[in-house]
C-alpha cells in the first residue's frame, strides 16, 4: 500500500530511437531527480538487446491521486466503525492494484529502455520513499506505549513493532493468532501495518520476478501470462484455506493470498503498454462502460461486503480487483472521460498525494483519542480523530517525506546516521515497552510451574455455604491455598493481578480459556455475524477435569464472561439471551459444571458477570447487543436463583458491583485504569480487583462464609429481553 500511497508521478523514460512506437513515458512516482541516468553504451548494441516492444505513452495520471484519496478515507471510516462503509476495509486492495500497476509499468519500461533493471536505484527509491515517514510513526507508537498503553498491552506492541520494522507483520499477525476482526481484544496500535508488510515483501520480491521472465524468455507475452498464472494460483490458494464460520485472518493477512490483487494491477500496467492508447470510439465506449460498472460495484463493495461474507474469500477479492483495473484502464487514457476528470479535482488529488501520511497516522491516533479519554462521541469525536490524523499526515508530507524524496533533505553520512538512527528506534521500543504486565500466557506458566512444587493440603477441607452458617472444621488450614481460575479471558485477566500481591495466602492457577465460556455453541451471533465455536470450548469437562486432577486445588473461581452473552446456536436452533430456552441451559450448564468443580472436594466461588463495553473500534457500525446491560442483570439473576434452589453449591461474590459501583459500566475507578478495553482487566486492574477478592477467597479456604457473598434470595420477577 504505501508505494501507492504517494503521488502517481508518470515520467517519460529515455528510449533509443526505433522504428517501433517510442516508449514515452514510465509509470514512477519519482521527480525528474530523481530517475535513473540513461546506462551507457552503444545505442544499436542496447536496441538489438531491446526485445520488448511497448506502444503505451502514459504520462503523470493525476486520477490515480484522486483513486487513493477514495481507497484511505473508506479505510479511515471503516476504522472508525460507521454503519455505511462496512467494506471499507477494501480500500487496502485499491492501493495493492495501484501497487502493482504503477511498480510493474516502471519495471517493464525500464527494461524496454535500457536492457535491465538497476534493483539497487529502485529499491533505494522505495526506501527513501517509506521508511522516514515510517520512522516517525514508529516514534508515535513508541510515546503511545510509553504513554497511554495498558500493561497487558506492552510486550504486544514490543514485537509488533519489531515485526513492523521488518516489514513482516502480517505473517506476525498470522503465527501469534491476532485477528483482523476481534471482538473482545484490545488492538494493538500496528495492526494497520499488515498491508504494509506485504507491499513491501512485493517490492522486494517483484523486480527479481519481472526480470526473471524478461531475461530468459524475452517476451512480455510471457510474463502476461506468468501474471494470469499467479492471480489464479493466489485466489484459488484464498478460497482452499478458508473455512466458512472459522476467523478468516490466515487468508485476510497472508502475502500468498493477497497477491492477486497486486498481481493484478501488474496485469492491467502489462496490457497497457502493450496495446497504448484506445483510438476508436467503440474500443472508449466500452472502457468507460467498464469503468463506470467498477466504479459503482466498488462504491456497493465498502457499502455492503461484510468481512465475514465467504463469497468474498471465494472470488470477491478477484472480482473487487477487476473492478479497479477497469477504472485504471479507463482513466489513464489521453482521453480521461467524466470519471478520470471527477477523480482528477485538485482537493482529491491533494488528499491522494497526502495518503500514505493519513494510514500511517489514522489507526494509532484513532487508538489514542478513545471517547473516555477525550470525553466525546459521535461525529464529534469521529472530527476530531479525522483532524488529528489530517495534521499529522501533513506534517509528515511537507517537513519529512517531501524533502527527503526530492534530495532537498540530505543527511550526514548516511551509511552511519542511517543505521544509528535504526538501533535507537529500536532501543526506544523496548524501553518504553519494558516493566508492564505479562502475558496471560506467561502468568498461567508460572503460577503452573509454582503449583507444580506446592506440598499437598495438610488438612481437610470443607464446603462453604452462601447464607448459612459455615461448617468448622476440625483444623483450619493455614494455607497458601490452591486456587484455580477457570472461565474465558476475562477470567484469565483477573489472574494477572495475583502475583502482584505476595501475600495473600493463595497459590493461583491461572487456566481461563480465550473464547471459550461455559454455555456449548454451534455458532454464536457477534455484532450481527455468525461465527463458529471451536469443538474444543464445548467440551469443558475435558478441559477442567485434568486440572483438577493435576492441581488439587482448595478453591476453584468461575467466571463467565462476555462470551456466554451471546446469542447461540445450540442443537441447531437458536437460543437467545432473554428466552426461557437460554435460562435452561444457562442452569443446566451451571448445575453440570458446580457438581464437576466441587467433586474433589474443592469449594466452588462464581464471580458475577460484569458489565461490560462496547469496542470503539472493531465494529464498522454494527449493533453489538451483546454488550447491553441487561444481558448481564440476567445472567446473575440466574446465578442467584440457581444458589437459591441449591444452597451451599458455591459461595456467590460480587464481582459485578465491585467494578461497577453506580450501577453501570466503569472502566476506571479510583484512578485506576481497571479495563482498557472495554471487556478484559488491564494489570492495575486485575490487581485492584485481586486485592478484595483474595481475602475472600481465603475465608472460602477455610470454611469462613465472605462477607460479601451476596444474597440467595430470588429475584421475584426476572429481567426479560427489552423486545
Amino acid at each position: 500500500m504505501s508505494r501507492t500511497l504517494g503521488a502517481s508521478r508518470c515520467r517519460p523514460a529515455a528510449v533509443p530511437r526505433s522504428p517501433e512506437p517510442p516508449l514515452a513515458s514510465t509509470l514512477s512516482d519519482r521527480p525528474a531527480s530523481d530517475r535513473p541516468a540513461p546506462t551507457p553504451g552503444e545505442p544499436t548494441r542496447r536496441e538489438r538487446r531491446r526485445t520488448v516492444t511497448l506502444r503505451g505513452h502514459l504520462g503523470y495520471q493525476p486520477a490515480l491521486d484522486g483513486l487513493r484519496a477514495f481507497a484511505v478515507a473508506s479505510v479511515m471510516l471503516y476504522h472508525a466503525g460507521l454503519h455505511w462503509v462496512v467494506g471499507g476495509y477494501l480500500g487496502v486492495d485499491l492501493f495493492f492494484v495501484l501497487s502493482g500497476f504503477l511498480i510493474t509499468s516502471l519495471l517493464v519500461q525500464e527494461w524496454a529502455g535500457n536492457g535491465r533493471i538497476d534493483f539497487k536505484a529502485f529499491w533505494i527509491r522505495r526506501a527513501r520513499r517509506l521508511l522516514p515517514a515510517l520512522g516517525v510513526v514508529m516514534l508515535g507508537i513508541v510515546t503511545y506505549a510509553a504513554v497511554f498503553a495498558a500493561p497487558g498491552e506492552v510486550d504486544t506492541i514490543r514485537n509488533d513493532g519489531l515485526a513492523a520494522l521488518g516489514y513482516v507483520a502480517n505473517w506476525r499477525f498470522i503465527f501469534s493468532g491476532q485477528s483482523y476482526f476481534a471482538q473482545f481484544t484490545q488492538p494493538s496500535p500496528l495492526k494497520h501495518m499488515w498491508s504494509l508488510a506485504i507491499e513491501e515483501q512485493f517490492y522486494l520480491l517483484w523486480p527479481l520476478i519481472v526480470f526473471g521472465v524478461l531475461a530468459i524468455w524475452r517476451s512480455i507475452r510471457v510474463l502476461v501470462v506468468a501474471c494470469v498464472a499467479m492471480i489464479l494460483g493466489s485466489a484459488l490458494l484464498m478460497a482452499i484455506l478458508y473455512h466458512p464460520g472459522q476467523d478468516p485472518s490466515r487468508v485476510y493477512y497472508g502475502t500468498d493470498t493477497r497477491a492477486q490483487s497486486l498481481v493484478m494491477g501488474a496485469l492491467v500496467g502489462v496490457l497497457l503498454l502493450m496495446h497504448g492508447p484506445i483510438r476508436s470510439r467503440a474500443g472508449l465506449l466500452a472502457v468507460r462502460t467498464a469503468a463506470w460498472v467498477g466504479a459503482v460495484y466498488t462504491v456497493w463493495l465498502w457499502w455492503r461486503m461484510s468481512e465475514r461474507t465467504d463469497m468474498l474469500y471465494r472470488g470477491g477479492f478477484l472480482t473487487a480487483s477487476l473492478a479497479v483495473i477497469a477504472i485504471i484502464a479507463s482513466v489513464t487514457q489521453p482521453e480521461r472521460g467524466w470519471l478520470g476528470a471527477f477523480l482528477s479535482l485538485a482537493p482529491l488529488r491533494f488528499v491522494g498525494r497526502i495518503s500514505y501520511g493519513l494510514y500511517l497516522w489514522h489507526w494509532p491516533v484513532y487508538l489514542t483519542l478513545t471517547e473516555t479519554r477525550t470525553g466525546i462521541s459521535g461525529n464529534a469525536l469521529l472530527f476530531l480523530r479525522l483532524g488529528v490524523t489530517a495534521a499529522f499526515a501533513l506534517a509528515s508530507f511537507f517537513l519529512i517525506e517531501e524533502p527527503i524524496r526530492h534530495k532537498r533533505l540530505r543527511l550526514p553520512r548516511p551509511a552511519i546516521v542511517l543505521p544509528v538512527a535504526a538501533v535507537a528506534l529500536v532501543v526506544a521500543l523496548f524501553v518504553s515497552t519494558t516493566g508492564g504486565g505479562e502475558s496471560i500466557a506467561a502468568t498461567t506458566q508460572r503460577a503452573l510451574d509454582r503449583a507444580a512444587k506446592a506440598p499437598p493440603p495438610t488438612a481437610p477441607v470443607t464446603t462453604a455455604v452462601a447464607g448459612a452458617k459455615a461448617t468448622t472444621a476440625p483444623a483450619v488450614p493455614a494455607g497458601p491455598f490452591k486456587t484455580l481460575i477457570l472461565g474465558d479471558s476475562v477470567a484469565a485477566s483477573i489472574g494477572l493481578g495475583f502475583d502482584q500481591i505476595p501475600d495473600s495466602n493463595l497459590l493461583v492457577w491461572d487456566r481461563g480459556t480465550l473464547g471459550c465460556g461455559l454455555l456449548p455453541a454451534e455458532l454464536t451471533l457477534e455484532g450481527g455475524q455468525e461465527t463458529t465455536v471451536s469443538p474444543e470450548c464445548n467440551d469443558w469437562a475435558s478441559r477442567w477435569t485434568p486440572d483438577l486432577d493435576r492441581f488439587q486445588p482448595q478453591v476453584v473461581v468461575l467466571l463467565v464472561g462476555a462470551w456466554d452473552l451471546l446469542d447461540r446456536k445450540v442443537n441447531g436452533q437458536w437460543v437467545r439471551v432473554g428466552t426461557v430456552e437460554y435460562d435452561n441451559l444457562l442452569l443446566s450448564e451451571l448445575d453440570r459444571a458446580s457438581q464437576l468443580l466441587t467433586s474433589r472436594g474443592a469449594r466452588l466461588v462464581v464471580l458475577t458477570t460484569p458489565f461490560f463495553d462496547r469496542p470503539e473500534l472493531v465494529g464498522s457500525g454494527r449493533d453489538w447487543p451483546e454488550y447491553e446491560p441487561w444481558r448481564v442483570d440476567r445472567v446473575n439473576a440466574l446465578y442467584r436463583d440457581f444458589l437459591a434452589r441449591n444452597p451451599g453449591r458455591y459461595t456467590l461474590l460480587d464481582l459485578n458491583q465491585k467494578v461497577s459501583p453506580h450501577g453501570r459500566f466503569a472502566d476506571q475507578i479510583d484512578g485506576i485504569q481497571v479495563r482498557g478495553d472495554g471487556v478484559h482487566f488491564t494489570q492495575a486492574g486485575a490487581t485492584w480487583v485481586d486485592q478484595w477478592l483474595a481475602p475472600e477467597l481465603v475465608k472460602v479456604a477455610q470454611g469462613v462464609a465472605p462477607a460479601d457473598a451476596t444474597a440467595t434470595t430470588t429475584y421475584g420477577t426476572r429481567k426479560t429481553h427489552p423486545e
